[in-house]
């Protein structure tokens, strides 16, 4: 890995640096990541930044620190205090997002990167807007950047290894990866690649398609980042995953030798670094070519080969092991040997039979002549020779008696299955040939003769003629003896066509009564849910109208640990015991088609539920509501859909707040609505006695998918409103 003090490459498992001497603890490089993050980089004093330590944003964000300036913006350090967690917070300059739709656009883009969740991606919190600043927090890593190490090395006049950029490589290519199932990152450089102590991490993900490109790339000219745009991004065309293969192409050029495409020229890696081997010079031209489609699909790929060259290279390569002098000077040049001559022919000696005889080695090409060729030379000839030259496309085979070649087994069984094939009368032809002496004998009968008669050197061919002229008799008797009556074909097409329209008859009639069956069941849960909401006379005690009782008992409380969408604030999954409760249908003013009431405070909400006899719902009640008794992740499923309740669109485009009970499937399986989007509601946590007791709950119209679980939370702050905030009632039981 790298040092994560001098950027120097260290082999896994070192105790210490070899360049800067950094000791790492135990030789264990993901220990040392504490003390590391806790360790603050010394930097000049950061000028005109728009906020100072102590500053508070939004209620919510402290600052603690100016980390730094970049082309976009500045970067604080700060602390979330509804979470009570370190965050890094990126202010975007109000000139790159001048419009309202561009800052719509922006936040839409925050939000998307909001669902990356990888060890090589930085996750990505909240987005939010501060004294006309948008800015958007993510995950506080103190560490270098792939820039600060590149530099390092260029201080030094050292390229990168190859063996060097591999493992650096493999862990930006599958950051990356992961993050194109939501679209390229289309700011990758090396300035935005973290390095910690044993990971590398990817920030930035999709801020050039955030902010508008044009500025986006004026922005990046400033200090040269435009030099790792794809040309397709700069020429305002459409951008996908390639464009960070072309990114990441550019990387590797500056590592291994500190070159950059200038105007559509790829410069020559070796005229700088002529260490490198000819075939990466492929790699990189490849990677960085103009046309998209030239390039690797992938940063996948592009890492795939780059680890392919380095073992093809250790292959060619191979570490050469010294032999003794005395081997050395005694053995002549390989040069000055050359090879034995062939040992003269030798005469042809009959062996005594039962032996075969070899070949004779004057006459390679005897298998080739007839038989009179072989006598000449001096070749016994007898039943064992093979007498015809074998056919060029087919392998040579070892000689084998002619009653064995001619007859016998094989052609018994060539004869046996044509006779099976043709049945009827075929099969009768069949056993008749295979009694004839003369087949059993392995000989060619005559027109009169029966019995046996010596084989001359051509005779396979007509062997062969006269089987294929039975066989051929003999699939003609069997046609004949199985020919079906005049007629058969079309009865049996009219069988099949009634067969076949029987079955979709059958099919359409299961179909039919499948859709009927659940058109019942849907008419039957409407029914009971209209029911339950007029009253609930049937329950003691009862709930006042409105209302829906909730019984007593114990649920799943949080998110389970491995849900992607899981934030810091949210509780992991728990058995949390609650008593019977009621509570409102629909969010205030509890009365389906009415708008719910917004702009309402904490304290303002408690009020408004208390005029009515009625008390805020804590937070337990509310996600057991939302959840069910079958513990879904949103109110309708397991699976998010933009359709089923008022949250963003599948588009991630804003829904405007909507009257109650718009959204129809938006119902929780204990028939409580709009549980999900449409108006945050304010609930009492009670659970943690570390946190505030004012939690949001449900997300909103235009909140995204992991805002709008039943699991999801956000701590709000005393006199927090806006106008898609609102809330809902409940009650114990009369």
């Amino acid at each position: 890995m790298l040092c994560y003090r001098c950027g120097s490459h260290v082999p896994d498992g070192s105790e210490a640096c070899g360049a800067c001497g950094q000791k790492f603890s135990s030789g264990n490089l993901r220990q040392a990541t504490g003390t590391f993050s806790r360790r603050k980089l010394a930097g000049a004093p950061v000028d005109g930044a728009p906020f100072k330590p102590d500053d508070l944003l939004e209620n919510r964000y402290l600052i603690k620190d100016v980390v730094g300036a970049g082309p976009l913006g500045y970067v604080f350090k700060a602390q979330d205090k509804e979470i009570d967690v370190e965050v890094a917070l990126k202010a975007i300059s109000p000139k790159l997002l001048q419009s309202h739709d561009e800052r719509k656009t922006f936040a839409r883009e925050v939000r998307l990167a909001r669902k990356l969740s990888h060890n090589n991606l930085v996750r990505v919190y909240e987005d939010g807007e501060a004294d006309d600043r948008p800015f958007y927090t993510m995950q506080y890593l103190d560490g270098l950047t792939l820039r600060r190490i590149i530099d390092l090395r260029r201080e030094k006049n050292q390229f990168f290894a190859l063996k060097e950029v591999e493992p650096i490589f493999g862990q930006v290519a599958a950051g990356l990866d992961n993050a194109h199932k939501l679209g390229p990152h289309s700011n990758l450089k090396p300035e935005n690649v973290i390095v910690l102590p044993d990971l590398l991490k990817l920030t930035d993900f999709g801020l050039g398609m955030a902010i508008p490109r044009l500025p986006f790339a004026a922005a990046q000219r400033a200090k040269g980042g435009h030099r790792y745009l794809a040309p397709e991004y700069l020429a305002g065309h459409e951008v996908d995953g390639r464009a960070d293969v072309y990114s990441l192409g550019v990387i590797l050029g500056e590592m291994v030798a500190g070159v950059f495409p200038e105007a559509g020229a790829i410069p020559e890696l070796r005229k700088k670094n002529p260490e490198l081997p000819v075939e990466a010079e492929s790699l990189y031209g490849r990677a960085v070519n103009e046309n998209p489609a030239a390039r690797f699909a992938s940063p996948g790929e592009l890492f795939a080969a780059l680890c392919e060259l380095s073992a093809t290279l250790a292959k060619a390569s191979p570490p050469a092991s010294p032999k003794p002098a005395s081997q050395r000077s005694e053995r002549p040049p390989a040069t000055a040997r050359r090879p034995s001559p062939p040992p003269p022919p030798v005469e042809p000696v009959k062996p005594a039979p039962p032996r075969r005889p070899p070949p004779a080695p004057p006459v390679p090409e005897a298998r080739h002549e007839p038989a009179f060729a072989s006598a000449a030379a001096g070749i016994p000839t007898s039943t064992e020779v093979t007498p015809i030259a074998p056919s060029r496309d087919r392998p040579r085979r070892e000689p084998r008696p002619m009653r064995e070649r001619r007859g016998g087994t094989g052609r018994l069984l060539s004869l046996a299955l044509i006779g099976i094939v043709a049945g009827g009368g075929g099969g009768y032809a069949l056993l008749s040939y295979l009694n004839h002496p003369a087949v059993i004998e392995g000989t060619t009968p005559g027109p009169q003769s029966v019995g046996t008669q010596e084989v001359p050197a051509d005779a396979g061919s007509f062997a062969l003629s006269d089987a294929g002229t039975a066989a051929a008799a003999l699939t003609d008797a069997g046609q004949q003896a199985v020919q079906p009556p005049s007629g058969t074909a079309d009865k049996l097409r009219e069988q099949e066509e009634a067969r076949r329209k029987a079955e979709e008859l059958r099919k359409a009639e299961e179909a039919r009564k499948l859709a009927e069956a659940k058109a019942a069941e849907e008419r039957k849960r409407k029914e009971a849910l209209e029911k339950a909401e007029a009253t609930e006379v049937s329950r003691k005690p009862t709930c006042p109208g409105g209302m829906r009782q909730i019984p007593a008992g114990s649920f799943k409380m949080g998110a389970a640990r491995n849900d992607p969408m899981m934030g810091f604030d949210e509780m992991p999954l728990t058995t949390v015991e609650v008593g019977a409760y009621c509570i409102d249908y629909f969010e205030y003013p509890n009365r389906r088609g009415a708008m719910p009431q917004t702009n309402v405070t904490f304290q303002a909400a408690e009020k408004a539920c208390k005029s009515r006899g009625k008390r805020l719902c804590t937070e337990e009640e509310w996600e057991r509501a939302c959840k069910g008794s079958a513990g879904l992740r949103f109110p309708y499923g397991a699976n998010f859909d933009a359709d089923a309740c008022n949250t963003e669109d599948a588009n991630g485009e804003d829904r405007p707040v909507a009257s109650s009970g718009t959204f129809a499937r938006c119902r929780s399986g204990h028939g409580i609505a709009d549980l999900s989007g449409n108006v945050a509601e304010w609930t009492s946590s009670k659970y943690n006695a570390d946190l505030e007791d004012r939690t949001l709950k449900g997300g909103a119209s235009d909140r995204p998918d992991y805002a709008t679980r039943c699991a999801s939370r956000k701590n709000g702050a005393p006199g927090t409103r806006s106008d898609r905030i609102g809330f809902r009632c409940c009650a114990d039981p009369k």
